[in-house]
């Protein structure tokens, strides 16, 4: 069986995609560990353990077209 370079397989036997899209380019510096082992502390501690890759940005400027929460909270308000 030929199994693309972008496809891994996980413990439950799920096929799944290691693409990640991102509204900027840069280099994954570090991972979290702690959401890999207990996915759900992304939901639970969003801003402080929940925290998935850092990356260090190739274009510093394309993080100012980022929207901070207070902007996410009023775009998605309209929705």
């Amino acid at each position: 069986m030929n199994v693309p370079e972008n496809i891994s397989y996980t413990k439950e036997h799920e096929w799944i995609r290691m693409d990640l899209y991102a509204p900027v380019s840069g280099q994954v510096t570090d991972v979290n560990k702690k959401v890999q082992e207990t996915p759900e502390v992304v939901n639970k501690e969003p801003y402080d353990g929940g925290w998935m890759i850092k990356v260090k940005l190739d274009h510093p400027a394309e993080a100012t077209a980022l929207l901070d929460a207070g902007a996410y909270k009023k775009l998605i308000a309209k929705t």
